[in-house]
């Protein structure tokens, strides 16, 4: 049984910090991920306008 689940069955103080700092790191990585769907998707919205644009698309 892994340190965590340990505490995590305890119910210690110790579990709950450790729950939260998880958790915040979770949230972190999850924040950085979204972020750099946003970067590419923009990229990709950019060039398919940019692309639009070159073909005519204004017209419309």
């Amino acid at each position: 049984m892994s340190e965590q689940t340990k505490l995590s069955a305890a119910g210690t103080s110790q579990s709950a910090k450790e729950n939260l700092v998880l958790y915040i790191e979770a949230l972190t990585e999850l924040a950085a991920a979204v972020r750099a769907s946003a970067r590419r998707t923009q990229a990709a919205d950019e060039q398919t306008a940019a692309e639009f644009n070159r073909l005519g698309g204004d017209e419309a």
